[in-house]
C-alpha cells in the first residue's frame, strides 16, 4: 500500500531528532538510511550509504542482546531476509552495496556484498554474483550463481531477468546449460513415473 508522502517527511524529521539525541542508535541510523534510499522526496544515495555503514558499525552490539534484537526486528522494515536468522549487520552492508552500485562504484559494491556474505547473509550471494558479472569476473559470478541456485532454485527467475547477468555471454551460456539439465532431469522423472501415472491416474 502506497503511503502518504508526508508520512515519510514526518518520520524523517523525527528520526533526525532522535539522531541528535543518540547518534549511535542502530534503529535510528537504519531508518534514516532507508528513507534516503527509498523515499523519492528525500533520496540521497551518498547519505544513505553513509548511514547504512554507520548502522552496521553499531548493529553487532545489538545482535548480542537478544531482547533488543527482537525489538528491532519487530519494528524495522527488513525485507528479503529472515531477520531472526540472518545478520542485521550483514543486511546493512548489503544495502550499502546497493548504494555503491547505484553510484557506479561496482568494486566497492562487490566488497560490501562480500562483507554481508561473510556475516551469514545468504541472500547477498545473489548480489556478489551480480556485481562480479558486471565487473567481468565471470568465474566468480558463476560460482556464486551455483550457490544461489543450490539454496533456492527459484532465484533462477530473478537472475535471468537481471541485465548484469544476461549481458554476460558466458553467464548466459551457463544459465542455458543449467536450464537444459533441469529439463532433462524433469523428463527422466516424468518418463519413470508415466507408467504409474497412466495406471493410477489416467485410467482411474
Amino acid at each position: 500500500v502506497e503511503k502518504e508522502p508526508s508520512f515519510y517527511s514526518d518520520a524523517f524529521s523525527e528520526f533526525k531528532k532522535a539522531e541528535n539525541l543518540n547518534s549511535n542508535d542502530f534503529y535510528t541510523l537504519y531508518n534514516i538510511a532507508m528513507i534516503y534510499l527509498y523515499d523519492t522526496k528525500n533520496v540521497d544515495i551518498n547519505s544513505s550509504k553513509e548511514y547504512f555503514l554507520k548502522a552496521a558499525k553499531y548493529s553487532l552490539l545489538i545482535e548480542k542482546n537478544s531482547e533488543i534484537y527482537t525489538k528491532i526486528i519487530s519494528n524495522a522494515n527488513i525485507k528479503k531476509v529472515d531477520a531472526l536468522k540472518e545478520s542485521l549487520t550483514g543486511y546493512c552492508y548489503l544495502q550499502a552495496s546497493i548504494c555503491s552500485y547505484i553510484l557506479g562504484n561496482d568494486q566497492e559494491a562487490l566488497e560490501l556484498a562480500i562483507k554481508a556474505n561473510s556475516l551469514g547473509l545468504s541472500y547477498s550471494q545473489f548480489y556478489i554474483a551480480k556485481y562480479a558479472s558486471r565487473l567481468g569476473a565471470t568465474e566468480s559470478s558463476i560460482e556464486m550463481i551455483n550457490s544461489c541456485l543450490a539454496e533456492n532454485p527459484e532465484t533462477y527467475k530473478e537472475i535471468i531477468s537481471d541485465y548484469d547477468f544476461i549481458l554476460n555471454e558466458k553467464v548466459v551460456d551457463f544459465l542455458i546449460k543449467y536450464s537444459n539439465e533441469i529439463n532433462y532431469e524433469y523428463e527422466k522423472i516424468k518418463a519413470t513415473l508415466h507408467p504409474y501415472l497412466k495406471k493410477y491416474v489416467f485410467e482411474a
